[in-house]
């Protein structure tokens, strides 16, 4: 039987064809320890993919006249006879043969010393702002940040005297257009996301591949942002919670196929989503919530303890009651106003006074029909009737009470939208810096890897923002973007191409060779 372990120094990754079995991330290391300080937000790292459910699935029959079945879960590959599995209904009767599955790859980290000399700092621990300061990049994690840093032998030096840095934005309520069984070899909406800022992702509902193409992108064969996901999310007809044993059942399969949160999604009694968190606190996963507009059930979750709950309470104001409540638990209030109930989704009031299919950026990393299709009609709608200032400012006094919130684009535009999300949370009488807060380490903690992520401090992850404007002066200054660092590696914001450690083009989408062409042939040339 083939063995498994994890990488010790987070150097390797593991994938696997679809062909042999589904995906399995060796290095488990855990980005933020295994859990934060307040005990509820376990944030260790699980890998792994396969079909859920109690019955067991056969996925072939091999090549021996039919004699065997084989079938998979995870990195485990399992055989036995087909006249056993025929005679017997109980599996424990099926003589099981069994093999774990371990294919490693290197994982992308880059090599070097690289020192960003003369911006304005934008650390987010608190509200510190160094005016004139130099970050030290280690590889793929920061060593230094101060002012005047010596630069060590050897090092790279970039001055960026007059930008601002910011750490990379979290997206913790993402919907990116992975997780299809065949990955192409460089995917749109995950490079859009990246080349806006965002250097994570965290999808809160889609397929099981999501986590495969995680693996992709940490083993460095696609760019973009750093993907973790929940999976299908846990609703009555996917996951039929009667008891908390099939709570953990399932709890328990979505850990080890990757799963680094669950999403319980509008389970009708209050036990059945009590079981599901009592099964993520067993099993040391975060448990968030599809919030579906209901202030009453959003209550009771917040009170139950979840980790949070996704999208906008639906209500507006919101009072100190609520507030309180939500503070004092520290259950994560993502309100995705981009798609905010009891009014137009936010989404729209860009979309109106934006022209996006005439932007080079959009252009560029957005495929041509797509863009067609989302951008050249645009619906008016007056100002007035948006409600999301309103959401936004209950989001504001939670946050000012103690509490945690995160922002959550929704994959309406990927890329951009991460900025309208981030304004209009500012748009709910904030400060820059709160909304600021909220996109970065906030939204690092809510999904339990602010120990690695969401700030600017020396053994996190170098994940920056590099804006040639301040957005402390105008938020709207934060999609301002020179260029973007994630995980040590240094792009330019336009087109991603790679600055450091070592230069590489980006592959020019397939959409803008052929609209250059058509251009060209409408000017006879």
């Amino acid at each position: 039987m083939a063995s498994w372990s994890p990488s010790p120094n987070f150097c390797r990754a593991a994938w696997s064809s679809a062909l042999i079995a589904p995906s399995r991330l060796a290095a488990a290391r855990s980005l933020g320890g295994d859990s934060v300080p307040d005990g509820r937000r376990p944030s260790r790292r699980f890998n792994g993919t396969a079909t859920v459910g109690r019955s067991v699935k056969v996925s072939k029959i091999v090549a021996d006249g039919g004699r065997t079945i084989t079938w998979s879960f995870a990195n485990r590959w399992f055989r036995a006879s087909f006249d056993t599995v025929m005679r017997y209904p109980e599996k424990e009767n099926w003589r099981i043969q069994s093999m774990d599955i371990a294919l490693e790859v290197p994982r992308a980290i880059p090599n070097g010393r690289l020192l960003l000399r003369g911006a304005r700092i934008l650390t987010m621990r608190g509200d510190e702002v160094i005016e004139r300061g130099d970050i030290l990049i280690e590889n793929n994690r920061v060593a230094q940040v101060g002012a005047s840093l010596t630069a060590p032998q050897g090092a790279r030096v970039i001055d960026v005297a007059g930008k601002t840095i910011m750490p990379g934005i979290v997206d913790v309520h993402a919907h990116p257009q992975t997780g299809r069984e065949l990955a192409p070899e460089q995917e749109w909406s995950i490079a859009s996301n990246l080349a806006y800022g965002v250097t994570t992702t965290r999808n809160p509902s889609g397929s099981r591949w999501n986590f495969a193409w995680a693996e992709l992108i940490e083993a460095g064969e696609m760019v973009g942002s750093r993907i973790w996901a929940t999976g299908f999310p846990l609703t009555s007809t996917n996951a039929p919670v009667k008891s908390a044993e099939d709570a953990l059942h399932v709890v328990r399969r979505y850990r080890e196929q990757g799963a680094n949160a669950i999403k319980q999604y509008l389970q009708p009694r209050r036990i059945q989503r009590q079981w599901i968190l009592q099964a993520g606190l067993a099993e040391r996963i975060n448990v968030t919530n599809e919030g579906a507009g209901d202030l009453k059930a959003d209550i009771t979750m917040a009170i139950d303890g979840f980790t949070a709950i996704e999208h906008s309470m639906g209500i507006v104001p919101l009072y100190r009651d609520v507030v309180t409540v939500f503070a004092d638990a520290k259950t994560a209030y993502t309100p995705t106003l981009v798609v905010a109930y009891g009014a137009p989704a936010g989404d729209t009031y860009w979309r109106a006074r934006a022209n996006l299919y005439e932007d080079e950026k959009t252009r560029f990393f957005t495929p041509a029909e797509l863009l067609f299709r989302r951008t050249r009609r645009r619906t008016l709608i007056p100002g007035e009737d948006y409600n999301f200032p309103l959401i936004a400012r209950g989001v504001r006094d939670i946050v000012r009470a103690g509490g945690i919130a995160g922002l959550g684009s929704h994959g309406q535009q990927d890329g951009i939208a991460a900025h309208w999300e981030l304004w209009m949370l500012a748009a709910g009488d904030m400060t820059p810096m709160e909304a600021l807060r909220i996109a970065t380490i906030l939204g690092a903690e809510s999904i339990g890897y602010a120990q690695d992520l969401g700030s600017i401090e020396p053994g996190k992850l170098a994940d920056l923002v590099i804006l040639n404007s301040n957005p402390l002066d105008d938020i709207r200054n934060s999609a301002d973007i020179a260029q973007v660092m994630k995980n040590g590696e240094l792009y330019d914001g336009a087109t991603l191409d790679r600055i450091w450690p070592s230069p590489r083009k980006f592959p020019v989408p397939f959409w803008v060779t052929e609209r250059a062409t058509l251009e060209s042939l409408r000017r006879g040339r």
